[in-house]
């Protein structure tokens, strides 16, 4: 069963199925992440940061990455995120493991790098959604056009 999926628009964005989630059991929990009980989303991010550092290797690129995240909006959410981040970040064996340097935050719209991923995120959920069946929404032909290049 595959509860995080690659997504076709970004080489590094993903979806994570919570249905697949939710039917892990606590032992799976652990093997899954042994230093940490991570949300469904920092297990993602942790998968994500794990394709930055694969991606970079590839072009033999090996250097510790300083990784400038936008504000996490206040929610539900937010609190396990921000644990998970931090988690990710102090612990030294993930740091080393995932190339970590730091994560700080900034406000997207201060941010003009922000803005754009801010789009290319919104969209990479789009297409997420759209590929297991939960919204009929799929990504803005534009955006595909400025990737695919067609």
């Amino acid at each position: 069963m595959a509860i995080i999926r690659a997504t076709t628009l970004l080489r590094v964005s993903a979806t994570i199925d919570l249905d697949a989630w939710n039917q892990l059991t606590p032992e799976d929990h652990r093997l899954l992440h042994p230093h940490a009980p991570y949300s469904p989303y920092g297990a993602c991010i942790a998968w994500l940061f794990g394709k930055v550092r694969a991606s970079l290797e590839e072009i033999g690129r090996r250097e510790s990455i300083a990784y400038v995240l936008d504000q996490v909006a206040a929610g539900v959410g937010k609190g396990r995120i921000l644990n998970d981040l931090h988690t990710l970040s102090k612990n030294p064996a993930t740091a080393n493991r995932l190339n970590i340097r730091s994560v700080t935050w900034a406000r997207s719209v201060d941010t003009p790098a922000l803005q754009a991923a801010d789009i290319l995120a919104y969209e990479a959920a789009k297409e997420g959604a759209y590929e297991v069946g939960r919204s009929a929404r799929p990504v803005r032909q534009s955006v595909r056009i400025l990737f695919e290049g067609e």
